[in-house]
């Protein structure tokens, strides 16, 4: 069972249970309107309460991200993108494109096509749910899921812990190597360098440069003249590789370079091209240099 597959199974508990409640609720709401006609039978000079107008989805409304359902007759919007229902009085562009503007900024200047293709996916996983909760009948059964569950992610915790010994963690008592403007009493420093950390963390410049930086290292990286030991303990719990991929990328595009047909290669060049992902050759410019076929 992958991750795709655990997800979607606890979509379909909580669907189910959604259910369940919502028969409940059901019952308790069908007993509370009997009495409530009983009262109003009673009350029959009282004046009758104002209608309220029932609005109608209109297809123009998937451009703003909405599709509908219907419910006790009555049309509901729901949003494409989080599935969210909304009352019936929400059927009104201003408050469609007020949710959207408030709960997905990133997609209210996107296309109607991308909102139907939105709309197409949110279909295809309700598919799903439904052909998961068709087999999920019972509280018991639900609960020899997250059992199942738990007991999967219980042995990959275990597995994962073989890799990465968590009792040799680099990053224990390290936090401002992470995140330098966090103050903590748990860094382990020499009295030097916690001052230099001090000051580093009131320097208002390069908290923005921080902020709008992803790369840690790219920040330790700027900061090394200003502060060269502080910079130099940072990068030294940077440095280490998490795992042995690029070692062994390394190695396998050192096989596909270098075979038999090529064995007197020299490789230097061409694995550094191969093997450099962030900065792009320039070829052209290099072939523009080189002769290409020589005077006779």
């Amino acid at each position: 069972m992958n991750g795709r597959q655990i997800s979607f199974c606890l979509q379909a508990a909580n669907c189910l249970i959604r259910r369940c409640n919502t028969s409940t609720s059901d019952n308790q709401n069908s007993n509370i309107t009997k009495k409530h006609n009983l009262d109003t039978t009673q009350n029959v000079d009282e004046p009758s309460l104002k209608k309220v107008k029932i609005l109608k989805y209109k297809d123009s409304y998937i451009e703003y991200g909405f599709t509908y359902l219907n419910e006790n007759g009555k049309d509901v919007p729901q949003c494409v993108i989080c599935g969210i229902t909304l009352a019936n009085t929400s059927l009104k562009p201003n408050k469609l494109i007020r949710h959207m503007e408030t709960s997905h900024a990133q997609y209210k200047n996107n296309t109607r096509d991308f909102f139907l293709r939105k709309f197409e996916e949110l279909k295809k996983n309700k598919k799903m749910i439904n052909t998961y909760t068709e087999n999920i009948l019972t509280k018991n059964e639900i609960n020899e899921m997250c059992i199942i569950i738990e007991e999967h992610l219980g042995r990959l915790r275990e597995k994962m812990s073989k890799y990465f010994d968590p009792t040799k963690d680099i990053r224990k008592n390290c936090n401002w190597v992470i995140n330098p403007f966090v103050q903590s009493d748990q860094n382990i420093l020499s009295l030097t360098n916690e001052e230099k950390l001090i000051e580093l963390s009131a320097n208002v410049g390069l908290h923005e440069i921080f902020r709008s930086n992803k790369n840690i290292g790219q920040f330790w990286i700027k900061v090394q003249n200003e502060y060269p030991s502080l910079a130099e303990e940072a990068l030294k719990l940077l440095i280490p590789f998490s795992t042995t991929y690029l070692c062994e990328n390394g190695f396998s595009t050192l096989i596909t370079i270098k075979n038999k047909t090529r064995n007197r290669l020299e490789i230097s060049s061409a694995m550094r091209i191969s093997l450099t992902k962030s900065i792009k050759p320039r070829i052209d410019e290099i072939i523009s240099h080189q002769q290409q076929q020589p005077s006779h």
